[in-house]
């Protein structure tokens, strides 16, 4: 309790807040402050998601600026020690302790120097995506009064002639970027492991319509301008190629989207029987359009300033022509707060798809209640009548077939599988009756 009130910490409310939202913010702050676990409650229409925004964000950023503040402060302190001269008896002793300061004093600065890097990697970044804002805003309004001109004029030869030819050009650009992207490819991995992990808020709510709540009320706090926001979802989400959205079916749209992925491998040079001795890989011309990693590098930095939710993710994916799905995972590495669904917090299959590491990073759950459900549902599958008798069939099939040729003990394994999913299947009968 003396700690919580020598804190005192002081929010940024975006108008004089109520008691009970005071309140919240502060319990909230002090637990995440001393690494506990908090069961939090609050009426309806009390502004909890407000609450949140501020009370987690305000102690992300004070936390940001006390390490820095301590970092600065050992540093000055180890260069006194350093410069002093030392009467120690034994110089053995003094020239072990001094490089052993040195070194701590070289990481320390490294420290700092990565989190000044950072912040003016995130300044630069700020201006690159207001220059392409500003070409995305020009482009639109060319494109609408290209569209009035032809609809007053109608299309003559000479334009279509005219369009055609930027289609090219584009086609070319794209080319020409795509054999591009391995070389950006292996700069971004280098990047990545110099890179010191940023602490990060992961926040899961039941659907994504309060996930965009959620959005919406951080844009409405004074962080709004300084703070790195990533929405997270699944393909049949953010997929936007038209061929593979309409297979609604999650399971097909993630698998029609890594086939489109793979690349083609062709023969370029044979023996003097005819067969193939060496292969290339080469990408294939029916890959998906929005996966191009330059396009898909600028979407992930608007997506770091401008904080947006699904839909404008969706539909700044389409005006970059970058994979909203792709662009997403890459700007959770530099995000600052993440926002989730339960599912994908509560199955790990889930979280290892995409590498999220809760470790050592605060996890708020909203509608907490809902939470055993989502793990329900990623820890089980639904298993019909018909699935039941498929299965036996096949097995008792195999069983009379290879039976012969089957060891005792692989034969008695079968038999027990089959008086199990025989005694599922007529569980399931007798509860249908």
């Amino acid at each position: 309790m003396a700690d919580q009130k020598k804190m005192d910490p002081k929010f940024s409310f975006p108008f004089k807040p109520y008691a009970i939202q005071e309140n919240f913010m502060k319990q909230l702050y002090y637990t995440i402050e001393n690494n506990k676990l908090g069961i939090f409650e609050s009426p309806t229409g009390t502004g909890k998601s407000l609450s949140i925004c501020c009370g987690a964000i305000q102690w992300l950023k004070d936390n940001e600026q006390r390490n820095l503040e301590n970092l600065e402060k050992n540093i000055e302190s180890l260069k006194l020690e350093l410069n002093n001269n030392s009467s120690a008896n034994d110089w053995l002793e003094e020239e072990y302790e001094k490089i052993k300061k040195s070194q701590e004093l070289v990481a320390m600065q490294a420290k700092v120097h990565k989190i000044k890097e950072r912040i003016e990697q995130f300044n630069d970044m700020k201006v690159r995506v207001s220059k392409l804002n500003s070409s995305v805003i020009n482009k639109n309004m060319d494109n609408y009064y290209n569209r009035t001109d032809k609809y007053k004029k109608g299309l003559d030869k000479e334009n279509i002639l005219e369009e055609k030819k930027t289609e090219d050009d584009d086609l070319i650009l794209e080319e020409c970027e795509v054999q591009e992207d391995d070389t950006e490819q292996e700069s971004e991995d280098e990047a990545v492991e110099n890179k010191e992990d940023v602490t990060k808020i992961f926040i899961g709510s039941r659907t994504h319509s309060q996930l965009s709540q959620f959005v919406g009320e951080i844009k409405r706090t004074v962080f709004k301008d300084n703070m790195r926001v990533v929405t997270l979802a699944s393909r049949q989400h953010y997929c936007i190629n038209s061929d593979v959205a309409k297979l609604k079916n999650v399971n097909l749209i993630n698998e029609r989207c890594l086939d489109l992925q793979k690349s083609k491998s062709k023969s370029t040079a044979v023996d003097s029987d005819g067969r193939a001795t060496k292969k290339s890989k080469t990408k294939t011309c029916s890959a998906c359009p929005y996966y191009n990693q330059n396009n898909i590098s600028k979407l992930k930095e608007k997506i770091l300033v401008d904080i947006m939710d699904m839909e404008d993710l969706v539909k700044s994916g389409k005006e970059l022509k970058a994979c909203p799905y792709y662009a997403s995972r890459a700007a959770m590495d530099d995000a600052e707060v993440v926002l989730m669904s339960h599912a994908g917090v509560a199955s790990s299959g889930a979280r290892a798809g995409i590498s999220l590491n809760l470790n050592n990073n605060i996890l708020i759950l909203d509608e907490a209640h809902g939470l055993p459900t989502a793990l329900e549902n990623a820890n089980s599958a639904p298993l019909s009548e018909r699935d039941l008798s498929s299965v036996k069939t096949c097995l008792q099939f195999y069983i009379n077939k290879y039976s012969s040729r089957l060891s005792s003990k692989n034969l008695l394994l079968l038999n027990q599988m089959s008086f199990v999913v025989g005694k599922l299947l007529g569980c399931h009968r007798q509860f249908k009756l």
